[in-house]
């Protein structure tokens, strides 16, 4: 039920979500929107702070901006997006797919890609280093373009 209403509130778009996230806290947190499919939108800006989006299915979305801070976002399918100026401060990304996929200038501080497949993917920004441990990358030319 509860991930139903997050599901719903999502499919309305970047402001009724982030109105909805925000009136809801207390109720719903953290969300839920595990199997979510995103495909051809425009979400930059959302708060996705915290929300449990495991194993869901990103492809041309744009999510320039927006605040992933602690998401779950494991064993997920991303595919032509653009977090590019993200807040992905702890967020979790093991066990996803992501291809063709930008990261620059995000904070990828304690972000977990452990076990994900990574394929031309951009991540050009200072905090780039922070993520080698993260991968299993031993140089920044395993990560950084």
């Amino acid at each position: 039920m509860v991930k139903n209403k997050a599901l719903k509130a999502l499919g309305k778009g970047v402001s009724y979500w982030n109105d909805w996230k925000k009136e809801n806290s207390n109720v719903y947190n953290p969300a839920n929107i595990t199997g979510a499919i995103l495909e051809n939108q425009n979400f930059m800006e959302a708060d996705f702070a915290e929300v449990i989006i495991d194993k869901a299915s990103f492809h041309n979305v744009k999510l320039y901006g927006s605040n992933f801070m602690y998401s779950d976002i494991k064993g997920s399918k991303i595919k032509h997006c653009d977090f590019r100026n993200c807040n992905l401060h702890g967020t979790n990304f093991s066990n996803s797919n992501i291809f063709d996929t930008s990261f620059e200038e995000a904070n990828l501080t304690s972000a977990d890609f452990g076990s994900a497949t990574l394929s031309n993917v951009i991540f050009i920004f200072p905090q780039c280093l922070l993520a080698l441990p993260l991968c299993g990358c031993k140089d920044i030319a395993d990560l950084c373009t």
